[in-house]
């Protein structure tokens, strides 16, 4: 050996060499090999607490490393460092890397060439930084991976923190999968509800949780997807069987336009059980608008349509359409009144002069019975003429004009008030002129326009923005990207935890030093 100041080999007893470089880029150990399945350097170790390559650095200084390992070459499988396990125990690894240090360095890191900058490295186990940071492939097929961080790889898009891709064929694929199994929820929010994939967003336009996103190439199928058994399902951003997009479109039965239908034979699910409900909606100002440019919204039912726990209103007329013999069926018009009159008739029977007329239970079950009834008696036929000798809310007595004790016919009305509402009254709001004005406005489509907001408050519609309530803060602070020093591609900035920057910008703190 050579006795210098830049390199020196040391023998230390029990098997251990130790070998020392102190000049600038001087390499301690340099091997290189040509031959096929040659190392140029091999480690081999047998027992606990064994290393067969150790590398050891102490030097305070930027960018030093205990073993530098790098490859050069044009043909695939080039790798700087390359190891294998072949074992089967329990927490063994090819490549192993552990930090003692409290939000100290990463275990393993790894950074690629042109790679962004990052903010913090503190406490991490493994960290890769390049076009796609970390990335991992399914055994034997390339069509399958995922990575950490990186260009996606759809056709929109600039990065994105967990991305994947399966272009396998066949069905059960997924290019991102989630799993969860324990203990139930308790809430609602981020903090109490359990989750296989979770999503957040901090407040800017045109941001979303989660998102999702079909080309409508093919038919049944959607941006997105929940499933709650096989019958129960919803999708946004649905493209359907007969070729209608839909914003969202839901099922709880067996038949839909966006599922198979029945096979052949089958028998449908008995009308005497019904239990899946479609769409539920539930909302303090209201539960929900429709608009539609042609039609507003279109109802089906066995039993109802449409039913509403509620007066009902409209500002154009109630039109019901009724079959004829001809091609187009007939418009007919609901009669509308100032009071809350309910209706019945009928034709009547006199005898001796006298009519007597009982109304139907229903009737008398209806009406208020201390509310006046109008009762309008009209004889068919020849006769003297009618009138109401007396009436209460079972039913009436007419009787023939000048003493006539004649025989005939006579059809009749009555009209009586609706029971229990003598003292409803409808919302101001409501029946206001403006109203219809402050609605359209308020509840913008959000296609080339924007709503002027709406919300109710002292007994008013108010036509703006809704005041933001003071909610408790279940998310985390919003981070930004701190200034980088891409010499030493260390983060500058505050180094204390949670300080508040002059752009506005927060520093991840020891209690969480994963940058939420």
């Amino acid at each position: 050996p050579v006795d210098n100041d830049s390199v020196r080999i040391f023998d230390m007893g029990s098997s251990n060499v130790y070998l020392t470089v102190s000049s600038d880029e001087w390499t301690g150990v340099w091997s290189k090999t040509t031959a096929t399945n040659a190392s140029g350097v091999l480690g081999y170790a047998e027992g606990s607490g064994k290393y067969g390559v150790f590398g050891y650095n102490t030097v305070d200084a930027d960018w030093n490393a205990a073993v530098n390992a790098s490859a050069t070459g044009t043909t695939n499988k080039v790798y700087g460092v390359h190891a294998e396990c072949a074992t089967s125990m329990e927490y063994a690894a090819a490549i192993y890397g552990f930090c003692t240090a409290t939000d100290g360095p990463p275990g393993v890191m790894g950074i690629g060439n042109n790679a962004p900058s990052i903010y913090s490295f503190a406490g991490s186990g493994v960290i890769g930084v390049g076009t796609r940071g970390v990335m991992g492939t399914y055994y034997n097929n390339e069509d399958v991976f995922g990575f950490l961080g990186g260009e996606p790889t759809t056709n929109y898009g600039n990065y994105c923190g967990v991305g994947g891709q399966n272009s396998n064929t066949g069905t059960g694929q997924w290019g991102i999968a989630g799993h969860i199994d324990g203990d139930p929820g308790t809430g609602y929010s981020p903090s109490s509800v359990n989750a296989a994939v979770y999503g957040e967003m901090f407040g800017d336009s045109y941001t979303y949780g989660t998102y999702g996103y079909h080309y409508a190439v093919a038919s049944r199928g959607g941006g997105s997807m929940g499933v709650y058994t096989s019958g129960t399902w919803g999708s946004c951003g649905y493209y359907s069987s007969g070729g209608t997009s839909y914003g969202g479109y839901f099922t709880s039965y067996t038949s839909g336009a966006g599922r198979a239908r029945p096979t052949p034979g089958e028998e449908p699910a008995s009308s005497d059980e019904a239990i899946g409900i479609a769409v539920g909606a539930e909302g303090e100002l209201m539960g929900g608008w429709f608009k539609g440019n042609l039609y507003g919204l279109h109802a089906t039912g066995k039993h109802y349509a449409a039913y509403a726990d509620g007066d009902v209103m409209t500002n154009s007329d109630y039109i019901v359409l009724v079959d004829s013999d001809e091609e187009d069926r007939i418009p007919t018009y609901a009669m509308t009144s100032i009071t809350r009159d309910i209706y019945t008739h009928g034709v009547g029977k006199i005898t001796d002069g006298e009519g007597r007329v009982v109304f139907s239970q229903e009737f008398r079950d209806a009406i208020d019975p201390d509310e006046a009834i109008t009762v309008t008696a009209t004889p068919i036929g020849v006769n003297n003429g009618l009138f109401i000798v007396s009436y209460d809310s079972n039913g009436f007595v007419v009787r023939e004009s000048d003493g006539h004790s004649g025989e005939g016919k006579f059809s009749w009305i009555a009209i009586g008030q609706r029971r229990g509402t003598s003292t409803a009254e409808l919302a101001s709001e409501v029946i206001s002129s403006d109203f219809d004005g402050k609605m359209r406005r308020g509840l913008g489509s959000e296609i080339g326009e924007s709503g002027d907001g709406i919300y109710y408050s002292g007994g008013e519609l108010i036509e703006t923005t809704p005041p933001v309530r003071k909610v408790e803060q279940i998310g985390r602070e919003k981070k930004r990207k701190l200034p980088i020093d891409e010499d030493s591609r260390k983060t500058t900035g505050p180094e204390t935890g949670g300080v508040e920057t002059s752009d506005g910008a927060y520093r991840s703190n020891a209690d969480d030093p994963y940058g939420f």
